[in-house]
């Protein structure tokens, strides 16, 4: 690869801010040519504009002449970043996703409790007939005398 004779260069940020960015590359003689102001979508007062620069004197050329190629640079004149640190975004995605997993955990207990109790429900009329029935053998078999049913009388003699 050959060294450039151009380069391409976007600046982003206010109007103010381009325009000091054009002046100055204007004024070192390297401005070759420039695009209008286009406005950029979301952000009030913020434009961009393309720019070619004639390249620099190549201070890290290979003994051939030739230089590494490397990407094209997005000089900022207004960040359109959130300056919210890395960090702090991390720290917000983990609560997020630790205030969901509680919640799916919370949703999921409070549906067997609804199941349970739909079950419950369900199954009420067999338990009080088994509660029934094992009261009706307890009372006649007691009367019959051919077991004694838990109340100790004076006539029982196992207890």
């Amino acid at each position: 690869m050959t060294v450039p004779r151009f380069v391409g260069r976007t600046v982003v940020g206010s109007p103010d801010h381009v325009a000091n960015v054009l002046r100055s590359t204007m004024d070192s003689g390297r401005l070759v040519a420039a695009t209008a102001p286009v406005p950029v979508p979301n952000a009030p007062d913020v434009v961009a504009v393309r720019m070619r620069l004639r390249a620099p004197t190549p201070s890290g050329a290979t003994r051939s002449g030739q230089l590494k190629p490397t990407p094209a640079r997005l000089v900022t004149a207004y960040t359109l970043t959130s300056t919210t640190p890395r960090r702090w975004r991390r720290r917000a995605a983990v609560i997020a996703a630790l205030t969901a997993l509680a919640a799916g955990l919370l949703a999921g207990v409070a549906y067997l409790v609804w199941l349970a109790m739909q079950a419950l429900i369900a199954a009420l009329p067999v338990l009080v007939a088994a509660a029934l029935v094992l009261a009706v053998l307890w009372s006649v078999l007691g009367r019959a005398g051919v077991c004694c049913p838990g109340l100790h009388c004076p006539g029982c003699r196992h207890g």
